[in-house]
């Protein structure tokens, strides 16, 4: 569809650039040119990382991280009444997600680990991309678990 082509294209823009912002970076770097440059450079690297981690988690994980950025204003007050817009289908919704994340969590890390393996040739920046990704999936997680233990 449509949405797909432009998760992909979005994709392998943000590889693109991330891969060029890495050789500037590293250029720069051996070149003992820091300063201004280098920090803008280092701080696209860093945005242009997070976005794709970010991409890469939608794509697996898209009913688990939308159903906490729906319920996290919940999850962060404590106070408010476990009704708060929970309908019935909601309880069938969570087991969905769970069950969901139980059978296909560990295939999808590893189809991430090799994309961002084959993607940037770069090992160390590789690694940080693949450890952003999982650091925030382990955080939509714990808010997903958080969420559960509140309300159901």
């Amino acid at each position: 569809g449509i949405n797909a082509e432009y998760g992909q294209k979005q994709n392998e823009k943000l590889i693109f650039l991330i891969n060029n912002f890495d050789l500037i970076v590293s250029v720069i770097n051996e070149r003992g040119c820091g300063g201004e440059d280098a920090e803008r450079f280092e701080s696209l690297l860093q945005k242009s990382s997070m976005t794709y981690a970010q991409l890469e988690l939608n794509t697996h994980f898209e009913k688990l991280i939308t159903f906490v950025r729906q319920h996290t204003s919940l999850a962060d007050n404590p106070t408010a009444s476990p009704q708060v817009n929970r309908p019935d289908k909601d309880k069938e919704f969570v087991e969905g997600i769970l069950r969901e994340f139980s059978e296909s969590w560990e295939k999808s890390i590893v189809q991430i680990y090799s994309g961002v393996m084959q993607h940037f040739s770069n090992f160390k920046n590789g690694m940080t991309i693949f450890t952003e990704c999982f650091k925030t999936l382990l955080t939509y997680y714990k808010l997903f678990l958080d969420i559960i233990k509140q309300y159901y």
